[in-house]
């Protein structure tokens, strides 16, 4: 983006790292919305002209809190276009964008909510669950083999008891 046509107070988009080159025509996650608060020229390790360099606030994708709580300088080329405009251009994408994240919240929501089950049916049988690992990704649970032999021989000797 053209330096001279960025202002103070407006929403841009923010590409990270962004090279000279770049295509900013697809679609990224990781362009965030950003709240610009100045320019300055300056000198750059390496350059032999001067750089123009944006103050800003990064802010949630829907533009209303801060996601992050401090002021950041960055060189104006990776500020991409103003925000309406990307936004507009790739809103479907960001509407798929959203739903993939709300699933994956879901989802990660239902699987501490197993967890947590499970967590509550060990305890009730008698498990300590100090010694029982859960693991998400793998879909396993690991029981310690001592505690499983204690276990094990309270339910024998419950069942002889019986």
């Amino acid at each position: 983006m053209d330096a001279a046509s960025i202002w103070a107070g407006e929403h841009y988009a923010w590409m990270p790292d962004r090279g000279r080159y770049q295509n900013v025509e697809t679609f990224t996650a990781q362009v965030k919305r950003v709240k610009v608060h100045g320019l300055r020229k300056a000198y750059r390790y390496g350059n032999d002209r001067r750089t123009t360099m944006v103050r800003f606030e990064v802010l949630d994708w829907d533009g209303g809190e801060f996601a992050e709580q401090r002021i950041q300088e960055e060189p104006a080329r990776q500020l991409v276009e103003t925000w309406s405009e990307y936004f507009s251009m790739h809103e479907e994408k960001f509407e798929k964008h959203l739903e993939r994240k709300r699933e994956e919240a879901r989802k990660e929501q239902e699987r501490h909510d197993h967890e947590m089950m499970f967590r509550k049916k060990l305890q009730a049988l008698g498990l300590d669950l100090d010694n029982v690992k859960f693991d998400r990704y793998s879909k396993t649970i690991s029981i310690n083999l001592d505690e499983l032999r204690r276990w094990l021989n309270l339910i024998t000797v419950h069942n002889v008891n019986s």
